[in-house]
């Protein structure tokens, strides 16, 4: 059995949206961003214990250069998601 990991980023995409807003994990259950944003998959590289290196991640993705993170405590909370795949012989 192979265990993988995904993790993720969130982009607002509700009304006013501009593409540059990205709203932390533990944030995107309130009423006001629910149903209201994005999965994007990022580079598990620059994930660490959960919290997005936004600086990291800039760098990653170049046009998120001019970027808003709306977090708590300056931590960039992102998802995750653990993937098992068996194989048989």
């Amino acid at each position: 059995m192979i265990q993988g990991r995904s993790n993720f980023v969130y982009r607002y995409i509700g009304e006013g949206a501009t593409g540059n807003l990205y709203i932390s994990y533990n944030l995107i259950d309130n009423p006001e961003y629910k149903d209201k944003v994005q999965p994007i998959h990022v580079d598990v590289n620059i994930v660490h214990n959960d919290v997005l290196d936004i600086h990291a991640f800039r760098a990653w993705m170049p046009v998120q250069k001019c970027s808003v993170y709306l977090c708590r405590r300056h931590e960039q909370r992102g998802g995750r998601q653990s993937e098992y795949r068996r194989f048989y012989a």
